[in-house]
């Protein structure tokens, strides 16, 4: 019987990719203890009283309830408001609300998550590149997927978001699921279909992107 491992972000859904793959093990946990801290709704109310300050409470709606219903995790929330990762999001939560020591949170951010180990960071090289003209998706020079633009009404948008935002981790409500809940995972399906190099995968209202082995 395999022991489950509270220091591996795969037991938790975290996409292969995130710089949380880079860090030692003790650090891996002390974060994924982290996130499961404040991951229950009462924290995700103490986040948006605490942690948020009016200004950004407004760009997020100016409604916890309904933040809330977009996406659960706050960590999500403060990642694409401070455009940083969502590990270097969930360390300020944690330090916020007093789930983290002072120590742990200046030593992660110091010398854990600072610099290279961010997103916003990554060499051009290192991001996709999407031609909406000729229809190829590349990673590091390599093709990942030819997609014909007329015909992938659903998947081109998504394409294109990511490509104009600067392919951050995740991007939100890039999918219209109108009654069909499922739907995003649809699409993000048949996005995957014949893909190599890299792959993406449904958060919630989210849709992120991660490299894989190949």
């Amino acid at each position: 019987m395999t022991r489950f491992d509270p220091s591996d972000p795969r037991n938790f859904g975290v996409p292969e990719g995130s710089p949380i793959y880079s860090l030692k093990p003790e650090d891996r946990r002390i974060i994924m203890q982290a996130r499961g801290r404040i991951a229950p709704q009462a924290e995700f109310a103490r986040f948006w009283d605490i942690v948020l300050s009016d200004e950004q409470r407004q760009e997020l709606g100016d409604d916890v309830d309904t933040c809330f219903e977009r996406h659960p995790f706050s960590a999500i929330h403060l990642a694409k408001l401070k455009n940083c990762s969502t590990e270097r999001a969930i360390v300020e939560i944690a330090y916020r609300l007093q789930h983290l020591s002072l120590v742990d949170y200046e030593r992660l951010v110091k010398d854990a998550l600072d610099g290279a180990n961010e997103p916003t960071q990554k060499e051009g090289s290192f991001l996709p590149k999407w031609d909406r003209h000729t229809g190829k998706l590349r990673y590091r020079g390599k093709l990942c997927r030819t997609i014909k633009v007329a015909k992938a009404t659903a998947i081109v948008p998504i394409l294109d978001a990511f490509e104009k935002a600067g392919w951050p981790e995740f991007l939100e409500h890039l999918v219209d699921t109108g009654e069909d809940p499922q739907r995003v995972h649809q699409v993000v399906r048949n996005l995957k279909t014949d893909l190599a190099h890299i792959s993406f995968a449904v958060q919630g209202d989210s849709i992120s992107w991660s490299p894989t082995a190949s």
